[in-house]
């Protein structure tokens, strides 16, 4: 097959670079008049008979209103001790919380949950947020951010106030593999970069590898958001293994037929 593939483009190289041409605007024409594709929920990473969906399956049955996919946790502190001040705007808390991400509230100002959510030293107090959305989902991060902006609004001076849960540590490492992404692409791009003008001497020689290399990830991605849009799960790691695949498979390529 490579042979075959190798002998026709060296005997009609318009012929493939008018099809790569094609696919790139095609590409371009697609990524600029569609939108991108919601964001699917994920019920769990897990297979539906693992011990761990049976387990949330019992609790949903059992608790109904207290069963959740994840949860955001919402603690005060305060080191003179929490003051009827920080109690009533927990209380207005609990209410914007429930009122933005249409979950349950476990406030520490019910009476009956304050002995459970409220330290022996009165200086800490915990809020939780139930949540029907898997921990690393787009409904997820939404909630966070705005139980976050709602919880700077009023806040009593001397109050710390800090969101983590299964729904905080999702909407960070999402935050963080998207950043990762950024980072992965223009490191990766460097470093080819680097590599192929010590190799060749010569920008043009390392131009030539590094834009077929770009138009090749760039269509790679393309192709990505296509599969979102027919049901596939699309995630910023398959990006990454995307950047950093094509990008050294395609110096070793370039590296291999310019040498030829």
């Amino acid at each position: 097959m490579f042979r075959w593939l190798g002998r026709n483009i060296a005997q009609k190289p318009v012929l493939f670079v008018l099809a790569w041409g094609i696919a790139i605007a095609g590409a371009l024409v697609y990524s600029t008049h569609t939108e991108p594709a919601p964001p699917g929920e994920v019920g769990s990473f897990l297979p539906p008979d693992s011990q761990h969906n049976r387990a949330v399956a019992v609790i949903k049955q059992a608790f109904p209103q207290l069963a959740n996919s994840s949860y955001i946790a919402a603690l005060a502190y305060r080191p003179a001790g929490l003051t009827l001040q920080d109690f009533q705007w927990l209380g207005q808390l609990a209410e914007e919380a429930g009122r933005v991400t249409e979950g349950r509230v476990l406030s520490p100002t019910t009476p009956f949950l304050r002995q459970r959510l409220v330290s022996h030293d009165g200086q800490a107090a915990l809020m939780m947020i139930n949540l029907s959305s898997n921990f690393i989902s787009q409904p997820t991060i939404e909630a966070v951010n705005r139980v976050a902006e709602v919880a700077k609004n009023g806040r009593p001076p001397g109050l710390t106030v800090e969101l983590t849960g299964t729904a905080g540590i999702g909407r960070d490492y999402f935050l963080a593999t998207r950043e990762a992404t950024h980072r992965t692409t223009w490191v990766t791009i460097t470093a080819v970069l680097l590599i192929l003008v010590i190799v060749y001497r010569s920008p043009i020689g390392a131009l030539v590898p590094l834009v077929s290399i770009g138009v090749s990830a760039y269509l790679a991605f393309a192709l990505l958001n296509m599969l979102t849009h027919v049901g596939w799960e699309v995630s910023a790691m398959e990006k990454i293994f995307a950047v950093v695949l094509i990008f050294g498979a395609g110096v070793d390529y370039a590296l291999l037929w310019i040498a030829r």
